[in-house]
Parts: structure tokens; C-alpha cells; sequence
């Protein structure tokens, strides 16, 4: 396979709205697969203590760390656009973003479970 048709191919893919690409050539196959930034599709409520809290924009296994880092912890401080957690939802890996500057007030679920839409993750305050 020519490195400037797969070049190519990354590029064109990189600039499309797909989220995935499969193809099967003489020589191989090929498979694409982008990392989608859910944070305008993160639903969120303003109900508890002042608090907002992050819900799950989609059904998924939820991951607290990213390689041996955990990402955030209660009483952390963090930052809008920070990545609160990842859920991975048919094998694709969906950052959490931080809507807002805040501090972690509570983490309502554990790493490496399951959730569903809509369930509370976490309270920022």
C-alpha cells in the first residue's frame, strides 16, 4: 500500500464527519476509528448544594483513569474543558469534559463500572 494514499485517507477521514472507517483492499484492511469529545452532548443539573452534576451522555463502561492516572479525584479542583472520565461504549473511547471551572464534590460511581444515560457521575460545586 502507497504511504501517501494512507496519508491521504487519514487526512480526508480527520476533516469528515465520520466517527469510523472500515475498508478491505487487495492488500489489507483498513480501520479508522476517531475519539468523540461528548462534552456538548453532556447533560448536566444544577440541583444539589449548589452543585452541578455530570451525567452520562451515553450507556458505556466508565473509566476514572487514563494509563495508571487517575483523572479526578473528590475535592480535586478542576477546570472547564478538564476530562472528568472516559466511557467506553462499543469500544470507543468517549471523554467526559468539565463544563465549568469547580471542585469534585462527589464521584458517584466507581471506576471500571458499568452506567447507563442519563445516570449521575459526578457533582461538581
Amino acid at each position: 500500500m502507497d504511504i501517501k494514499y494512507l496519508r491521504e485517507l487519514i487526512e480526508t477521514f480527520e476533516k469528515s464527519d465520520l466517527d469510523k472507517l472500515s475498508l478491505e483492499l487487495e492488500t489489507g484492511k483498513i480501520s479508522l476509528e476517531k475519539n468523540i469529545n461528548i462534552e456538548s452532548k453532556t447533560k448536566s443539573n444544577e440541583n444539589e448544594e449548589n452543585g452541578q452534576w455530570i451525567t452520562s451522555p451515553l450507556v458505556g463502561v466508565l473509566y476514572n483513569t487514563k494509563g495508571n492516572n487517575i483523572l479526578v479525584k473528590e475535592g480535586q479542583k478542576v477546570s472547564k474543558g478538564d476530562v472528568l472520565c472516559i466511557i467506553e461504549s462499543m469500544k470507543i473511547m468517549n471523554e467526559v469534559i468539565s463544563p465549568k471551572d469547580g471542585i469534585v464534590k462527589k464521584i458517584n460511581v466507581k471506576n471500571n463500572t458499568s452506567v447507563e444515560a442519563e445516570q449521575k457521575l459526578i457533582l461538581i460545586g
